[in-house]
């Protein structure tokens, strides 16, 4: 009786195993695709460990044994770029993470910069061999302004004119 039942829908069978198949493949699929998403999202978040640890690389290497008074124009320069392409760097990523990630970014970078360049980031003004810039003077403006703007974005102790005026 059962394998006359089978005979005769044997089509019938043969379906409902092929869309059980499809069932068990989609959801292969889905678990697949799920940790994809996981790894590309773990490994932008290691280049941007990468990314943070070459910038600061680059911008200890400027600062090296100098304190900001010893910089050259060249140096502020390039320790501004370095450090204006880690916010980048971390600003990018912050489209993917959460806040507790960015600011773990932010704390992991500050660990990884000298001690030359953090004091000179809280000293609070902006070093001195960045105005002794030749040439064009809105270079060292713009300079300044992204100095200014990493301090902020850092979340380094900086004076404002209210903190000043108590």
């Amino acid at each position: 009786m059962v394998w006359s039942f089978v005979k005769e829908h044997s089509d019938l069978l043969i379906a409902a195993l092929s869309a059980a198949a499809a069932i068990a493949s989609a959801f292969a699929a889905f678990l697949s695709r799920q940790a994809a998403v996981k790894s590309l999202q773990l490994q932008s978040r290691m280049n941007v460990y990468e990314s943070l640890k070459n910038c600061a690389e680059r911008a200890n290497g400027y600062a090296k044994g100098k304190q900001g008074s010893d910089w050259t124009f060249h140096d502020g320069a390039n320790i501004v770029r370095s450090l204006g392409q880690a916010m980048k760097s971390i600003q990018d990523y912050s489209e993917y993470g959460n806040a507790n990630e960015i600011n773990e970014l932010k704390e992991y970078f500050i660990n990884q910069i000298n001690m030359e360049i953090f004091e000179e980031l809280n000293y609070q003004d902006v070093p001195g061999a960045l105005f002794q810039g030749k040439g064009d003077w809105s270079i060292g403006v713009k300079i300044c302004e992204q100095w200014n703007d990493i301090i902020a974005f850092f979340n380094l102790m900086i004076a404002t004119d209210a903190d000043l005026a108590d």
